[in-house]
């Protein structure tokens, strides 16, 4: 028997504990082929869609009489089987996303009200409440307010992931990860359809990157020579990091990193492998290999391009690690190696977090002389430190 003091809690940790068992049956039912939630394309999405509904939804139950269990138990039944046909619908429906924002977002309410309305159910089957909470028992204009919240809440959340998966898909692209690319695309198909990628339709650049994908797969498919030449294996790792198989790279990579077969270059894919797994001290000491051996060359425009692109991966992982010291010196030594706006940029921007304010502000600017397109980005930067940490006494006017 619960104790009427602790039942409050009790029905609280059951319906937390239903809506995480729906959310995650909601998602392998509205799970496309490559992995992403129908029309939420993650998971958090749909938590935000569930919880802003959940107040909608207790507000459309709290009238219905919840002290008889069997009741509930056959309601509870019949809720389940229309959340179920109502999830069949969206997981079968691809169209839904292309009708526009509004029909999408009203979708992903309607399938979060179906959603909630199950948990409350069984929660009521579970734990009978004895009281409706005091929200449902205010205006009509508190309520609205409520409805609002559960379609204005997940629209403006979907906006915001909708944002950001449309930048790390640039991102993606520059850095050639088409297999990331691809994820991120799927994604915004589920979120934002109508979205231009380079001036093309989001649909047929996701085609096109599936396209290149399945290309790229095939060809790890095809077995290397049994002695297979750097050249060869260099191909099969670019390959291979290009879908973001990095473990697989790492293996290929190996023998290239010391020994009779060593190829420099080596050092600098591992420690972007590293790099992309998040194991940043393991990363720093690839880059740090590589900082060493080409400091050992002799200085030609190959060895300075690589000792620079050796420094800028030891300042990332030395960044990630918050290993300060070495973080300014690796991005100190890019700067005297390549001076140019980007890399004046990343020392700014290493100088910022450091709190070096006015060593930020002259790079920043310095980064805008060289290119005035990031004239932008300086003006931001130099606004931010104005305010932050006491810098509108270091920062110089300009």
């Amino acid at each position: 028997m619960i104790k009427p003091s602790s039942s409050h809690q009790f029905r609280w940790l059951i319906f937390a504990a239903i809506t995480i068992a729906a959310a995650t049956l909601t998602c392998g039912q509205l799970a496309t082929p490559s992995g992403v939630t129908r029309l939420f394309a993650r998971w958090d999405v749909l938590m935000v869609a569930l919880f802003a509904a959940a107040p909608v939804t207790l507000m459309i139950v709290s009238p219905v009489e919840c002290t008889n269990r069997k009741q509930n138990a056959v309601a509870c039944l019949g809720v389940i089987i229309a959340a179920v046909i109502i999830l069949q619908l969206s997981s079968s429906l691809e169209i839904i996303n292309r009708h526009g924002l509004i029909v999408a977002s009203l979708s992903r309410s309607t399938v979060a009200c179906a959603v909630t309305l199950v948990v409350v159910m069984l929660t009521r089957v579970i734990a009978t409440a004895s009281q409706s909470p005091l929200f449902l028992e205010s205006s009509w204009a508190a309520k609205l307010t409520l409805i609002s919240i559960a379609l204005l809440v997940p629209a403006a959340y979907v906006d915001s992931v909708a944002e950001g998966s449309r930048i790390e898909l640039e991102k993606a692209l520059q850095s050639r990860r088409f297999a990331l690319a691809k994820q991120h695309a799927e994604m915004l198909m589920q979120l934002h359809p109508n979205t231009e990628i380079q001036d093309r339709p989001l649909d047929a650049f996701r085609e096109e990157l599936d396209a290149l994908v399945k290309d790229l797969d095939s060809a790890t498919q095809r077995p290397l020579p049994r002695r297979p030449s750097s050249s060869e294996l260099g191909q099969r790792v670019m390959i291979l990091m290009q879908l973001d198989r990095n473990e697989e790279a790492m293996r290929l990579l190996s023998p290239l990193t010391h020994g009779p077969r060593f190829e420099p270059i080596s050092l600098d894919y591992l420690g972007l492998c590293f790099q992309r797994l998040e194991r940043f001290e393991e990363s720093l000491h690839a880059y740090q290999a590589a900082v060493t051996y080409w400091k050992s060359q002799a200085m030609n425009e190959r060895s300075r391009a690589s000792l620079a692109s050796a420094w800028k991966g030891v300042g990332f992982a030395a960044r990630r690690l918050n290993h300060r010291r070495t973080e300014e010196h690796a991005y100190q030594q890019l700067v005297e190696l390549a001076p140019t706006a980007e890399n004046h940029m990343l020392l700014a921007q290493c100088y910022r977090e450091h709190q070096k304010t006015r060593l930020a502000s002259e790079h920043t600017t310095r980064a805008a002389q060289l290119a005035p397109e990031m004239q932008a980005q300086s003006d931001s930067m130099l606004s931010s430190m104005s305010t932050d940490h006491f810098g509108c006494w270091l920062v110089p006017r300009r």
